[in-house]
């Protein structure tokens, strides 16, 4: 009796088996007249004869999706792919699904996936740029930016140019100079038109050689009026103060006490042939006095123009389930600019190599060493100087763009030094960097 049973299970099976195809057509027939519900129980019931059958999953998956049923679509992927693990398609589908429920790690992974797969589509690479600037991971993202500027596909390379200024104007050292942009997309193929931007930076640091605490702060608005030099007018307020409330003997830009609203404009001279980290800016303003011993606060017209040049490069390993993945980062920096307020010129130049030790969700930290040179027209003593430093760079929460700097460094004067003070100098800093900033503009069709 046993026996019989199962001989007839086997049996019934084997004719459900059959039906499958014939369950998918009808569903397809179904879905090309607008049954969609009805579409839905003819691929059930292929999956009910056949739960390993990837096509009526992925086609189950669509329907839901078109009925407004995201979660319930991706699992009918998920369940696909397990059974069709190599269909490149069915995995860059899924990658945008993810980036639109906000799991930004998965769509990341989906389409690495996708690339490991075989996928040749432009976009791809592009897509884990966009997903991983998102995810706060920098490093990653400029990678994956990089690797899409040698793509053939105008568009790509277009999009890529941009995200990269983006990303290496948030590094910038200086925050009087830099300027953040990004693309809040998670699908590369529109582009942008007419950008407003919006940004935020701010840089609390701590010195032990003044013993001070300093804070810089730079907020933009502006829109990118015109695309070719990517020239850029916008509105700021720039504020710097320190926790002393005097200069002593530290440079005055880090710490004089002012709030300076202005208007500004910023273009990418080289733009057009191929050279995006050079940098030129012009700012109109008012300086005002926020430390004023109890005097009226003083006003004082102000103007800065200048220049400057970010560039990033990075090798090691790209693999996303490495968390040890030595990653070797060389950053340059160099900037120069005259400011009417100090009636001063000052440039500065830097060079930092940086070890990626561990990275994983957009955490993780850097041990670097540093090399930078300031001088000034004027010759004063402290802005004219040679420092070299080590010291570790932390990233504890990417989603809110927080990066702190432990460094101890060692400095020479270029200048004479008044009588008593040292050639030699050593220093301690701890920097935190906060960032954010916010397109807001229409997409185009």
């Amino acid at each position: 009796m046993v026996f019989a049973l199962c001989v007839c299970a086997r049996e019934m099976r084997a004719q459900d088996l059959l039906l499958v195809p014939r369950y998918l057509d009808r569903g397809l027939e179904l879905k090309r007249s607008g049954d969609l519900e009805g579409a839905m129980r003819s691929f059930r019931l292929a999956l009910a004869a056949d739960s390993t059958y990837a096509r009526a999953w992925f086609e189950l998956g669509y329907l839901l999706n078109q009925s407004s049923r995201r979660s319930e679509a991706v699992s009918a992927f998920e369940a696909g792919l397990r059974h069709e693990p190599r269909n490149i398609f069915s995995w860059r589908q899924l990658g945008y699904w993810y980036g639109d429920e906000g799991r930004l790690q998965d769509a990341a992974k989906a389409f690495e996936t996708a690339i490991a797969r075989g996928s040749e589509n432009p976009f791809d690479v592009l897509e884990i740029g966009f997903l991983k600037q998102r995810i706060g991971d920098r490093v990653g993202a400029l990678a994956a930016f990089n690797t899409s500027k040698a793509s053939t596909d105008t568009a790509v390379v277009r999009l890529a140019r941009q995200s990269i200024e983006t990303m290496t104007a948030q590094l910038a050292p200086n925050a009087a100079t830099s300027a953040a942009q990004g693309v809040a997309s998670t699908s590369g193929s529109n582009g942008w038109g007419r950008p407003v931007f919006m940004d935020l930076y701010a840089t609390p640091l701590y010195q032990t050689r003044f013993n001070n605490a300093i804070l810089q702060l730079v907020s933009r608005a502006g829109v990118v009026a015109e695309e070719r030099f990517r020239f850029s007018p916008y509105v700021s307020l720039r504020v710097t103060r320190d926790a002393r409330s005097r200069g002593g003997i530290q440079p005055v830009l880090f710490s004089d006490n002012v709030a300076i609203p202005a208007v500004g404009a910023r273009l990418q001279p080289l733009k057009p042939w191929g050279a995006d980290n050079l940098y030129l800016y012009g700012e109109v303003g008012e300086a005002v006095d926020l430390v004023t011993a109890g005097q009226r606060a003083r006003r004082r017209f102000d103007y800065r123009v200048g220049g400057f040049y970010i560039g990033q490069w990075r090798a090691g390993s790209a693999d996303p389930s490495d968390h040890t993945p030595l990653i070797f980062i060389s950053d340059v920096y160099s900037d120069a600019g005259y400011y009417s307020r100090v009636e001063n010129a000052i440039g500065s130049a830097q060079l930092r190599e940086s070890l990626r030790v561990y990275e994983s969700g957009g955490h993780g930290f850097d041990l670097f060493t540093r090399m930078s040179v300031l001088g000034d027209t004027r010759k004063v003593y402290y802005n004219n100087a040679m420092e070299a430093s080590a010291g570790i760079t932390l990233y504890p929460e990417p989603r809110k763009q927080v990066v702190v700097i432990l460094e101890r460094l060692n400095g020479y004067y270029l200048m004479r030094p008044p009588t008593g003070t040292p050639w030699r100098y050593s220093d301690a800093r701890i920097t935190v960097i906060l960032s954010a900033y916010r397109w807001i503009a229409a997409r185009k069709p």
